[in-house]
């Protein structure tokens, strides 16, 4: 892979969603009302900040995988992009969980398309995940199909494909 082979549309989008996984939290979640918000108890804001935290590794450890030069860059792909997925998937399932919320009072959070800005950044984000794997798939796939193609050719002694 040469270094015009780094910046793939589906390689970027992947690093901005990737990037969402610590940005997001860092904004949302280190603030008043979070983090440090006096009417929680202190191990709610505990577990809060170990989430922060952990947003931040997961989201160097992706961005690692994302532009190393690797043999296996597939692999490395495929698991960059479960990151984000791991993140903002689980919005959705615990928001249908009695006694959870989207927001503290109803109405708090801006509203994108008639939901919490929240949810709206969750469902775009994975969107942004499964279209930039799907690109970089697409890229990769084609390449992989060529290179087969070559390397069955020589392997029957055909000799190199023409191009």
């Amino acid at each position: 892979m040469d270094w015009r082979g780094l910046w793939k549309p589906g390689r970027l989008l992947l690093f901005f969603a990737v990037g969402s996984v610590m940005f997001a939290p860092l904004t949302a979640d280190l603030n008043q009302t979070h983090a440090f918000n006096p009417e929680w108890p202190p191990h709610a804001r505990f577990h809060t900040l170990v989430m922060v935290f952990m947003s931040v590794g997961l989201t160097f450890t992706g961005w690692w995988l994302i532009w190393k030069r690797s043999p296996d860059h597939i692999t490395c792909i495929k698991v960059a992009a479960l990151i984000p997925l791991f993140a903002w998937v689980p919005f959705f399932p615990a928001a249908l969980i009695p006694g959870a919320a989207l927001e503290d009072h109803p109405g708090s959070l801006p509203r994108v398309l008639g939901m919490p800005l929240n949810l709206f950044v969750a469902g775009l984000t994975i969107l942004v995940t499964v279209l930039g794997y799907w690109w970089y798939w697409r890229q990769e796939g084609k390449f992989l199909r060529e290179g087969e193609a070559l390397f069955v050719r020589e392997s029957l002694g055909a000799g190199p494909a023409r191009r």
